[in-house]
């Protein structure tokens, strides 16, 4: 396993139950889904839960920025899942945080590795339950 990895959106709103033995990084990316779930929250506990998450995460994490790097990383992860049938425009979130794992040479943990799958080779994908 890669020594650092960059934890998917799922993964910070529900962390997994082993401890992982790696650096876990974030995406800007990750942090604007994150701030978009607050004000999707249909109650206020759900609210001030994800909000102090959020915040925890502000905190203690310098995310990765979406830079000439990702865009360029973007552009190969695109074409690989144009390619592979599937639509990019409809999981550009996803495919923002994959490229960003791409550009900066880290693994991408997930619970939904089925999105990724078609990336195999560009970038390593470490399913988590």
């Amino acid at each position: 396993m890669n020594s650092r990895l960059l934890a998917d959106t799922n993964v910070w709103i529900l962390p997994p139950r082993v401890p992982l033995r790696a650096k876990l990084m974030i995406s800007v990316v990750t942090i604007a889904e994150l701030e978009l779930g607050i004000l999707g929250a249909t109650n206020h506990e759900e609210k001030r839960t994800r909000q102090t998450r959020l915040d925890l995460i502000k905190r203690k994490m310098k995310p990765l920025p979406v830079d000439q790097k990702v865009a360029t990383s973007y552009g190969i992860i695109g074409r690989r899942t144009l390619d592979a049938g599937r639509q990019p425009r409809r999981r550009c979130m996803d495919l923002l945080i994959a490229s960003t794992a791409h550009a900066y040479g880290v693994a991408l943990a997930t619970r939904n590795a089925t999105d990724f799958d078609h990336l195999d080779g560009l970038i390593e994908i470490i399913k988590l339950d």
